[in-house]
């Protein structure tokens, strides 16, 4: 894969993430970006070689060169972003409704789906309530 290739595979994942619309403020699409705009600003040299003095070459530290370094972030990006460990790792049905609270990642999905859209007061009369117990 060629260097020019990099920024295009940055662009792809950075149209394509989803947004967080429980923290907008802190989008990972700006992280993408900076990446973005430091791949196709910076140039790759080729490694140096290691000074011959100090340890054996085989425990001297492994350098990557950028752009290989960058194929790694982009191999590990379209992972997240294609779902790949969900059908790998699928989670079972026990696992998912634990005896203790077996709605609790249904009633957690909820609140998390709801939390954006929630206004102040709404915020304000949740926490109360969560202060009074009636049982």
């Amino acid at each position: 894969m060629s260097n020019s290739s990099i920024p295009r595979h940055y662009a792809r994942i950075l149209s394509r993430w989803p947004v967080d619309n429980l923290r907008p403020h802190l989008a990972f699409q700006t992280v993408l970006r900076t990446r973005l705009a430091a791949s196709s600003s910076t140039t790759t040299t080729p490694p140096t070689a290691p000074p011959s003095s100090g340890p054996p070459a085989r425990l001297q530290p492994h350098h990557q060169t950028p752009a290989a370094a960058d194929l790694r972030a982009i191999n590990a990006l379209y992972t997240l972003l294609e779902d790949r460990y969900r059908a790998r790792y699928p989670v079972s049905a026990a696992f998912r409704r634990p005896r203790a609270n077996p709605t609790y990642y249904d009633d957690l999905a909820r609140e998390i789906g709801e939390a954006p859209g929630r206004g102040w007061w709404a915020r304000v009369a949740l926490k109360v309530k969560g202060f009074v117990r009636w049982k």
